[in-house]
């Protein structure tokens, strides 16, 4: 059956954000700064808003090139950097921007080029450091390849001390160019003068707002706790917001981006760990084994039911009692009860076999046990052996899990998988390939995310469905239970980046599924001239219609990637009506 994804092109108005300019680059002040293939001109002559690095370019070493190949300011369109047959990575660096003083700050740049070429080594490439850190990649247009046309790379919500922009540019061509303009950097200045004393970071995990005594924990391991009365909710949950911490005449008050108001905080003294024991929620008298090798007993009256798992333990002491909160694998709160300490059960070792075929140990192989529960191996050990179902002993050891085989006399590291289901795959299986929509015995749809690629003409493989703490994931394996590949799949009919398009029409564009600001767009980039960004492995078709209560007709078929753009030579200029284009994948 053939997927199709429709999209229209609609004329809207876009309301605009008043935000300071902290800093911008318009190369207009620098025409001719730059270097050439005959050496540096007009560079580094006083320029202290940027610097350039053309060392590993073939062409830019002086005498080796010509006055044509160049990474260089320009005056082309009231100012630009360009960069001409460089014939390797040029790289442009802003200044160290000061940023300590403005909150919501942002980056933006203009990457594009112009030359028909779509190599690889033509490029522009985009990334920041906070506070001197590591180059981190924008999280909007980071890289610009091949003949991209132009594209706004864009960095939002950052928060710190300094930030500096990386421009990485390459182009092999005489006659194409890769171009920068309009790098700026805005945010909103603070409005009062800064308090004594501020510490900026995120949460560690995903933020639900506060209310009575919550508890939060910052990216660096540090413990806060709402100190005074107040509610705030945040729906849905921000994932690692950016906090600032201030000092307000003694009072610490946190401040979340994008969240209106403070919490009164102070910092506690907090004990980490996870449920290791089988976790049915809270209830009294409850034992809570944790990985830390200790044990606690409840002792206060809450009930609260949860299966969940993984479970992760927080712990302080209040008014000189022991305080356990647990929270499930999104962050959420479970329930907090007062515990007592006991001391920790002895772990015994549990015989097993391994349920099939055993083909040796190795860095995230995979074992099903009689039982039906499934362990996965995390230290680096390996043995070539072939077994058919081998006793093996498993045991829980000062909070990690071992897996032996005494005929081997190994033992390795191993972790319990949170097991969703066992089936067979039931429609056409060619391997594993991004896209890959596998229907199973019991009715469930899976769609593949990741790019793993293996082809097979195994018939109806096994397979098993896991999840973790950020994906699920999909094993699959032959009847003699020797692996397939194992992806990373989602329900094709969910909407994982809530932006409005199911998992399998954002993977049938091309589009990020997990990326709400990755989409498919349709744009008219001349009166009569359509373009869009092309995948390959799609066919596209243009389709017309006068108007929306139409039935749109046919202009043009079965366009292949690389071609992303189409020129309408039908209808005239004037003529009012709508396109639309469908994509479906190739044969």
């Amino acid at each position: 059956m053939k997927r199709f994804l429709f999209v229209c092109i609609l004329w809207c108005g876009l309301a605009a954000v008043d935000a300071a300019s902290i800093w911008q680059e318009n190369f207009s002040s620098y025409t001719g700064a730059g270097v050439t293939g005959l050496g540096p001109t007009n560079y580094p002559a006083g320029i202290t808003n940027w610097s350039l690095n053309a060392g590993v370019c073939a062409t830019l070493n002086p005498g080796s090139g010509s006055a044509g190949d160049y990474f260089m300011a320009t005056s082309t369109s009231g100012g630009r950097l360009e960069a001409v047959n460089v014939d390797g990575e040029a790289v442009w660096s802003s200044a160290v921007i000061h940023i300590a003083d403005c909150a919501n700050v942002s980056l933006s740049a203009i990457a594009s080029e112009t030359g028909s070429s779509v190599s690889t080594n033509k490029y522009v490439k985009l990334f920041y450091r906070l506070d001197g850190g590591a180059e981190t990649a924008f999280t909007v247009n980071p890289a610009n390849v091949g003949n991209w046309g132009s594209a706004a790379a864009v960095q939002s919500n950052l928060c710190g001390t300094t930030v500096q922009i990386i421009a990485r540019m390459n182009n092999p061509n005489v006659s194409d160019k890769s171009i920068l303009d309009d790098v700026i950097v805005s945010g909103d200045r603070v409005a009062v003068p800064p308090p004594p004393a501020s510490d900026c970071s995120r949460i560690a995990g995903f933020f639900y707002g506060w209310s009575g005594d919550t508890i939060f924990k910052l990216a660096g391991g540090q413990f806060w706790q709402q100190s005074t009365a107040g509610t705030r909710a945040v729906s849905p949950a921000l994932r690692q917001p950016y906090v600032t911490i201030t000092n307000v005449s003694g009072q610490r008050r946190m401040i979340v981006t994008n969240v209106t108001g403070y919490v009164v905080v102070a910092p506690l003294t907090v004990t980490e760990s996870a449920v290791t024991n089988t976790f049915a929620g809270l209830h009294y008298q409850n034992l809570y084994q944790l990985a830390d090798g200790t044990a606690w007993k409840q002792i206060s009256f809450e009930t609260v039911s949860s299966a969940a798992s993984p479970v992760t333990v927080w712990r302080w002491i209040k008014d000189g009692q022991q305080m356990l909160r647990f929270l499930n694998r999104d962050n959420a709160v479970i329930g907090t009860c007062t515990g007592e300490a006991v001391v920790p059960a002895t772990d015994t070792k549990t015989h097993s076999k391994i349920a099939g075929n055993f083909y040796g140990f190795g860095h995230g192989n995979l074992f099903r046990l009689a039982d039906g529960s499934w362990r996965k191996q995390i230290s680096f050990e390996r043995s070539d052996s072939v077994r058919s179902n081998p006793d093996v002993l498993v045991w829980n050891e000062d909070g990690a899990d071992f897996l032996e085989m005494p005929d081997e006399a190994r033992r390795v590291t191993v972790e319990k998988l949170a097991v969703q289901l066992e089936s067979t795959v039931t429609n056409t299986f060619t391997g594993l390939h991004h896209g890959n929509l596998y229907r199973l015995a019991n009715g469930e749809k899976w769609m593949q995310l990741s790019f793993e690629n293996i082809s097979t003409n195994v018939i109806s493989p096994n397979i098993m469905l896991w999840s973790d703490e950020t994906k699920t994931n999909l094993l699959l394996r032959d009847s003699r239970d020797v692996t397939i590949g194992i992806c990373t799949v989602a329900d094709p009919n969910a909407d994982s980046d809530n932006d409005g398009l199911s998992d399998a029409a954002e993977i049938l564009a091309g589009a990020d599924p997990l990326d709400s600001e990755s989409r498919f767009e349709l744009r008219q980039t001349g009166r009569n001239v359509l373009s869009w960004n092309a995948v390959e492995g799609r066919v596209y078709t243009i389709e017309w219609s006068p108007s929306l209560t139409e039935i749109f007709q046919t202009l043009e078929n079965n366009i292949i990637w690389p071609q992303n753009s189409w020129t309408d030579t039908v209808h005239s200029a004037e003529t009012k009506g709508y396109y639309r284009i469908t994509v479906r994948r190739a044969e």
